[in-house]
Formats: structure tokens, sequence, C-alpha cells
């Protein structure tokens, strides 16, 4: 399980609905990985997912950079259950990056899907900006984040 904070609420299902239906599976994700950022084009319709292997105790910190598309992001953890989701919009006020402390290890996925299924091309970047092991000081950096 993986314990992930953002800045503010998480997308409502109406909005995950209106988000697209067509998706990457875990076979065709990118493995994203520290210093090596991804950026894509990205419309309606679609999602991109990235995969993290992480271990325990882990102190991760992503950013999401969107340019003429809304998107939201999704960490699903190693069986595929639905950790947290939110909009891209919440994250903004923190530079576009969110932080989370894992709690167990595995393979984890990172989707981004625009936000609107008629959505125009545009483009979406994913890094991971930092990964170490956890300390004390980034369980109450992550809870700030709220």
């Amino acid at each position: 399980m993986i314990v992930i904070i953002f800045a503010a609420m998480a997308l409502s299902a109406t909005d995950l609905a209106d988000a697209s239906s067509a998706s990457q599976s875990p076979q065709d994700a990118r493995e994203l990985a520290t210093g090596e950022p991804i950026e894509r084009e990205i419309a309606g319709g679609e999602t991109h997912a990235y995969r993290l292997v992480l271990a325990a105790h882990q102190f991760l910190r992503i950013s999401v950079n969107q340019r003429e598309v809304d998107v939201a992001v999704s960490a699903l953890g190693s069986e595929r259950q639905s950790l947290v989701e939110a909009d891209n919009r919440d994250i903004i006020p923190l530079g576009g990056q969110f932080s989370l402390v894992t709690e167990a290890m595995g393979d984890y996925t990172l989707e981004a899907r625009a936000l609107k299924k008629n959505a125009a091309r545009g483009r979406c970047k994913v890094r991971i900006e930092e990964l170490r092991g956890a300390t004390p000081q980034d369980l109450s950096r992550v809870a700030a984040e709220r």
C-alpha cells in the first residue's frame, strides 16, 4: 500500500467517467525512472501508464506537467487497486508535483489520462523528481501537502 497525499481533493467519480475509457494495459506501461522524464502527446480518450518499482519506506516526488490538455493522475497498487486519483488542477499549487511515501515493496502504476473524452491533443510530461529512503521529515512534508 502507498500513502499518497495531494494538495487538494481527489477527482469525483463523475470526472473519472468523463476521462477516458481507452487505457494502456500494465504490460504496455513505460518504466518511469529517476532523472528520465517522459513527455508524450495525449488527447481525449487516451490513458498513459507508467510503471514504478518501489521498495518499502521510500519517498517519491513526481511532477506532472500538462500543456494544452487537462490531465488526471492515478496511482495504482501492485494488484491494480486504486490508491489515489487527482486532477492536475489539484497539484498545480504545488508546481505540478506531489509526494508519497511507500509502505510496502512492489510494482506500482501511475496513470495519466485526458480529463475530457473529447479533449484536443496536448502534451503531458511525467518525471520522478526525487526517489530515496523516507525520513520522518518526509512524512511531515507529505502531511503538509494536504
